[in-house]
């Protein structure tokens, strides 16, 4: 079998694999630090099984309040998005609109993101801390 052959078929066998999964994608000031329990490498795409998921991300951002102005970088601790992914497909998450400093304290404050999926629909998901967290996951057991 030749070489040109040989890629066409690997190529089509990855693309057949691809299309029955799930993706996500993050806007470039959200850095994923891990999936499920394992670290991520900082990709702004990630690939999701079906079901419930867990991704950790820390939101950062530079701010300038002038030309001169070297800026001030906003960064957060950990952010948890537990999500259910009920059907396969590519999915964006997207952040309110924030032009200042101030927008994002105060989006830190109350971290809510839209998740859109391929036909752009969307729904609102809320980021929480680690304390957040931990209190859902008691409360579930019980």
């Amino acid at each position: 079998m030749n070489t040109l052959l040989k890629t066409a078929l690997i190529t089509g066998l990855f693309a057949t694999l691809n299309a029955n999964a799930t993706t996500l994608a993050f806007p470039d000031t959200i850095k994923v630090t891990g999936v499920n329990g394992e670290h991520n490498s900082h990709s702004q795409m990630v690939d999701l099984q079906q079901g419930q998921q867990l991704i950790e991300i820390q939101y950062h951002d530079i701010f300038a309040a002038n030309a001169d102005d070297s800026g001030a970088w906003v960064k957060s601790d950990p952010l948890y998005l537990l999500v259910k992914f009920a059907d396969e497909g590519d999915y964006q998450l997207e952040l309110p609109q924030i032009y200042s400093e101030d927008d994002a304290y105060d989006f830190l404050e109350q971290p809510m993101l839209t998740l859109r999926n391929a036909q752009g629909q969307g729904e609102q998901v809320t980021l929480m801390t680690h304390h957040q967290l931990m209190a859902q996951l008691l409360f579930a057991k019980q």
